[in-house]
């Protein structure tokens, strides 16, 4: 059962050290990116604590019992900074407005402070854990501190980001939120099973799925973003189409739109003032559509084309929605040595749309009725 037990971690080391490996890029934020780097790390030293215990526990001798002491105190230090660390992480991706105020942070480090303190004093007290003379471990009396700290990290930001996940009216957001949200489903259950039977190896199968799963979905998120804009790309714009499409064949009050929209004179910009200036332009187009449509779904469709998917009850909305990118974009204008303007547009859907290439075609014919003749 030792060997076993010791292989199940070691191999949970393994599958973390390689998404640790492969995460270096991962997320654009230098922050995220750290705090992330110290999850792995904390959840590779967590496992190795686990593995070694479960092979220095109860042997005899001297140097056993020094061994059991040392592997528990870091175990537990580790299995408080596991889910500290995760607190932290999933608030940033929450953007949470107290991580910029020192104060608040330092009031959320406190019980992680107390609890490590507690941990390795333990060696001592008895607190969390004991070692017999027999070496062999126990839990002590005020275990459930440590279970307490530990899993209300874990619970705060989650329940955090499922609130945010239903009051967010963005598909993108919204997904984003849930995944930070399902993360801890997978480490709970095992953390769960590891407290009832604490002779197996869950913990460690737990974390490592709840990370893998994280690893997959930051993958699924880069895939889906268009790099220069970071709004979503064509590929996921398909993809909450057919979604949205699939949904509105049962029928429903409020009507599906999609605008398509085309930046006038690109060409011109990018001939004029340069490629760079060109990308600054769609980096700005982009921003005033994410700030616009925060109710909707936008994504860049090619090249200086982008797309808009809105729901509202009447065309009148989502001409008023137009209206306002248009205005924002003017107000843009005056500060770039060129004019911003836009074609839009405006397609409703209905069943008699054979499939989404039609129904973009519609807003596509719709958009270059109102374009502009190119100077």
């Amino acid at each position: 059962m030792d060997i076993l037990y010791g292989e199940i971690n070691t191999f949970c080391i393994l599958i973390v050290g390689f998404i640790l490996y492969k995460s270096q890029r991962l997320f654009t934020e230098t922050d995220a990116r750290r705090i992330f780097f110290w999850l792995l790390v904390t959840n590779m030293l967590l496992f190795a604590m686990d593995a070694s215990w479960s092979y220095v526990n109860g042997r005899s001798g001297q140097l056993f019992y020094v061994l059991n002491l040392v592997m528990n105190s870091g175990y537990f230090v580790c299995s408080i900074l596991v889910p500290y660390i995760w607190f932290l992480f999933s608030e940033k991706q929450l953007e949470a407005a107290w991580m910029e105020k020192r104060k608040y942070c330092c009031l959320a480090a406190l019980p992680m402070a107390v609890a490590v303190a507690l941990s390795l004093l333990s060696c001592y007290t008895g607190t969390f854990f004991t070692v017999s003379g027999n070496n062999v471990y126990a839990r002590g009396p005020f275990y459930g501190i440590h279970i307490l700290v530990g899993y209300g990290y874990v619970g705060i930001t989650s329940l955090h980001c499922l609130l945010r996940a239903l009051r967010t009216d963005s598909y993108a957001q919204r997904w984003k939120y849930l995944s930070l949200f399902f993360f801890v489903v997978p480490a709970l259950i095992f953390s769960s099973l590891q407290e009832v039977f604490s002779g197996c190896a869950f913990l460690c199968l737990g974390n490592t799925l709840g990370l893998l799963s994280v690893f997959v979905n930051s993958l699924e998120q880069r895939i889906s973003l268009d790099p220069l804009t970071q709004l979503n790309n064509r590929l996921q714009m398909e993809r909450y189409l057919q979604q949205r499409i699939a949904h509105y064949q049962g029928g429903n009050p409020r009507q599906l739109y999609l605008v398509l929209v085309d930046v006038n004179n690109f060409k011109k910009i990018n001939d004029t003032y340069g490629h760079v200036e060109g990308d600054r332009a769609l980096q700005q187009i982009a921003e005033v559509l994410r700030q616009t449509a925060r109710s909707g779904f936008a994504a860049r469709y090619g090249g200086d084309e982008f797309v808009l998917i809105l729901e509202a009850e009447e065309q009148q909305a989502v001409e008023q929605w137009c209206c306002d990118i248009c205005r924002l974009l003017a107000e843009l204008g005056e500060k770039t040595p060129y004019e911003l303007t836009l074609s839009l547009g405006i397609a409703c859907y209905t069943p008699e749309y054979p499939s989404i290439a039609a129904f973009i075609a519609a807003a596509d014919v719709a958009m270059y009725d109102m374009k502009p003749q190119q100077a």
